[in-house]
């Protein structure tokens, strides 16, 4: 999801570091015309931001995931019992683990659609399933977690707002850079490889 942003950001640090090494070449006035200091502490800031919710990103999908493995082994526990023949005791953890790996390349309304399956079968045969320890108490266990699935992310209405404020720090660095392009094009009679190198900076890597 980040990954045009990451590039964008790395835009932006080679950008600064670069006016950072060639300071000499611009003005006292011309460095205050670009607000060249609230630029710089911007693109830091922007860093950390994206960041953080990319940190919140990669928990969010493990948690996920986490929930998606433990139903989906569930599911496939439960699934394979009610179809043994000629009785449950004829279970196989072979046949499980294939219908387990089968189950993990399906999306969530398929995967929701198979644990509703699995729970309402199984209720139908709870006496049969208890001897191996499944119980009306782990049944409904088993239920309340595929109804919670997939998970709503924590902090949600946190991470939006985050997510706002890294776009609008995008745009007041956006705006901040374009101005800043004038004033190099303005050096690049005097200074033309300074210009070129800074547009060559400029430029988001693909």
């Amino acid at each position: 999801m980040f990954l045009r942003l990451t590039k964008k950001i790395e835009m932006y640090n080679a950008v600064r570091d670069f006016l950072f090494r060639n300071a000499a070449l611009f003005s006292a006035s011309c460095w205050q015309d670009t607000r060249f200091e609230m630029l710089c502490s911007n693109i830091s800031f922007l860093g950390k931001e994206v960041k953080q919710e990319d940190d919140s990103e990669k928990e969010a999908f493990e948690e996920k995931n986490t929930m998606k493995e433990k139903l989906c082994r569930g599911t496939a526990d439960l699934l394979t019992l009610l179809q043994a023949k000629p009785s449950p005791l004829q279970f196989s953890s072979k046949n499980s683990e294939e219908l387990y790996q089968s189950l993990l390349h399906k999306n969530d309304s398929q995967l929701r659609e198979k644990f509703g399956t699995a729970q309402r079968e199984a209720t139908l045969k709870i006496s049969e399933l208890s001897r191996y320890g499944i119980t009306a108490p782990v049944l409904m266990s088993f239920k309340d977690m595929a109804d919670s699935f997939p998970p709503v992310p924590r902090n949600s209405k946190a991470r939006a707002a985050q997510r706002q404020h890294i776009r609008v720090l995008c745009a007041i660095i956006d705006s901040d850079l374009e101005r800043l392009d004038g004033k190099v094009q303005n050096l690049a009679d005097r200074y033309a490889n300074f210009a070129a190198a800074y547009l060559k900076k400029r430029k988001i890597k693909r």
